[in-house]
């Protein structure tokens, strides 16, 4: 499919390294992609670091297409504040941080929060206790 069939995006997270590197879980290098293997009729374009390329891949061009992965998820800190907008301005920037060094992007849609109570929790399969949830 030609590249004007693909969508733009505004938010392009850094390419990352396609190669393989094993392990139980599937691990792949990950790290930043600078070379473009170009695919075939079997086979989609893939992208490489430095330590992972092959002598014939070529620099990514400046268009190219990425299969960019959109995570919808809950994340929960303890505020490092009582003071709402500092407790989630700090809670925003740690996980920007944690987010680029795994090679991601963060785009923040809302953050709130609240003062809650922690205390011992009920046994699991006990469900929560009176007035409160996890």
């Amino acid at each position: 499919m030609a590249l004007a069939h693909y969508p733009e995006c505004a938010f392009q997270p850094p390419i990352r390294c396609y190669q393989w590197v094993g392990g139980p879980s599937g691990d792949f290098c990950a790290k930043g992609a600078a070379w473009l293997r170009a695919g075939n009729a079997l086979f989609n374009d893939a992208y490489f670091c430095d330590g992972c390329r092959a002598p014939t891949d070529v620099p990514i061009p400046s268009t190219v297409i990425v299969n960019r992965v959109r995570l919808t998820v809950q994340v929960l800190f303890a505020g490092v504040s009582p003071r709402p907008d500092l407790a989630r301005a700090e809670a925003v920037a740690r996980l920007e941080a944690a987010v680029q060094s795994a090679g991601g992007l963060v785009t923040v849609d809302g953050a709130t929060s609240c003062l809650v109570r922690y205390g011992p929790l009920p046994p699991v399969g006990q469900g929560p206790a009176a007035g409160g949830g996890r």
